[in-house]
């Protein structure tokens, strides 16, 4: 997991609060948009889907409503393109975006994209990530912007933990889980 972590742009890198690995017989992730955590299950070594998950990341930049796969430039892109990238993101926006996002990281390294069999039918989606993206996120050297915020450490003394922020609390208490002074 390390080399793979280490294989993405450092600003993109930055992007990821915890990648988290668990167990699995095979590879699949999900990216939690809304703290920066990416969930990596089973061995996923193939960098595309690093770069997918990151790319979600990229697209919300921890702002769910403002996501830019929800925009209308984005939606407009995908409208006056004749194709998305593959079957996977067939009518989804969202993965559309991370999609695009890997093909964009892919192209700025390596200068160049697969030849598609039917030239330029994705190249509105892949021109506006690279214009709004490529210098900020896609290359590497620069200064790190968009860091996601560390998550807060609990001390192991239970008379001095730290409190949970009330938003945080609500969010716990709403999965059914109780305080003790409640």
């Amino acid at each position: 997991m390390a080399s793979l972590f280490g294989r993405i742009p450092l600003h993109m890198q930055a992007l990821m609060r915890h990648p988290i690995s668990a167990p699995e017989d095979s590879c699949s992730a999900l990216a939690y948009t809304d703290r920066g955590d990416i969930v990596f299950k089973g061995n996923c070594t193939t960098p595309s889907v690093w770069i997918h998950e990151t790319g979600h990341q990229m697209d919300a930049m921890l702002k769910l409503n403002d996501a830019e796969s929800g925009s209308q430039a984005w939606k407009t892109a995908l409208s006056e393109g004749s194709c998305v990238l593959d079957s996977y993101v067939n009518d989804n926006a969202v993965e559309d975006f991370a999609q695009v996002t890997a093909l964009a990281l892919f192209k700025v390294i390596g200068g160049f994209i697969p030849k598609p069999s039917d030239p330029g039918c994705f190249n509105h989606q892949l021109n506006k990530i690279l214009d709004k993206y490529k210098d900020k996120y896609l290359t590497y050297g620069r200064v790190c912007e968009g860091k996601a915020p560390p998550s807060k450490f609990v001390k192991k003394d239970a008379q001095d933990r730290v409190a949970l922020e009330e938003e945080d609390r609500d969010k716990v208490v709403a999965r059914g889980v109780k305080f003790e002074d409640e």
